[in-house]
């Protein structure tokens, strides 16, 4: 979605060469597309032929290019169409929390991100790291009447909680957020997980975060 190409922008100059946002606009499409068909789908179908049951797809820079999210919508439908049989999640995370828009955050993704094919059921959601549940998930609690994803509510961020106290404490934390999700979007919609980053970590403090996460989960169920 961020990326120009130099070989769509030649192709399409002509066509749009008095409008260059139409230009760049084209030409993002253009390039996304291609990828979509060419190298993305490719290795769903090869991974939905070898039997995989859930495929996550990432984005992780989605709405700090918010003018263009429809292509990404038109990209993603074109990876998944046609391919059954198979639980599709996209991965979002860094929302654009200052624009110059009336939209910030998540808010951005819609009303393009309803127009998802159905095949995409789950969004895994950078939420830990702002701490803002009730504003972040509000915009999929308002057109729940239009489209019902399930949500992997992202609970730990990996820059500030891996030293910060024990697991216990942080299963503490993580069960407050989970509850502080489900009054937003139902308890029945959620997965734990993790804001997004593990690779960054030492192995050590992966495990920390992954045995805070199951404790702090087993505890939401309690309340």
């Amino acid at each position: 979605i961020m990326t120009l190409d130099r070989y769509f922008t030649d192709t399409l100059r002509a066509k749009y060469e008095n409008d260059p946002s139409e230009l760049e606009y084209a030409v993002k499409r253009a390039l996304t597309l291609a990828i979509a068909e060419h190298v993305i789908r490719p290795q769903v179908e090869a991974l939905a032929k070898a039997g995989a049951k859930w495929i996550q797809l990432d984005e992780p820079s989605l709405t700090n290019d918010y003018e263009h999210i429809p292509v990404f919508v038109e990209g993603i439908n074109a990876v998944v169409n046609g391919i059954d049989g198979v639980k599709f999640s996209i991965h979002i995370c860094y929302p654009n929390r200052r624009t110059f828009t009336h939209k910030n955050g998540y808010e951005l993704l819609f009303p393009h991100i309803l127009r998802l094919d159905p095949r995409i059921a789950h969004l895994s959601l950078e939420l830990a790291n702002a701490d803002n549940y009730e504003q972040d998930l509000a915009p999929f609690a308002r057109h729940m009447d239009v489209r019902q994803f399930e949500f992997g509510v992202g609970l730990t961020d990996i820059r500030e909680e891996a030293p910060r106290g024990s697991v216990s404490q942080l299963a503490e934390l993580i069960k407050s957020r989970l509850l502080r999700a489900a009054k937003v979007i139902g308890a029945h919609r959620i997965y734990a997980a993790h804001d997004c980053g593990l690779r960054q970590l030492p192995l050590e403090y992966s495990f920390q975060l992954d045995e805070a996460l199951v404790k702090g989960a087993e505890l939401a169920r309690r309340d």
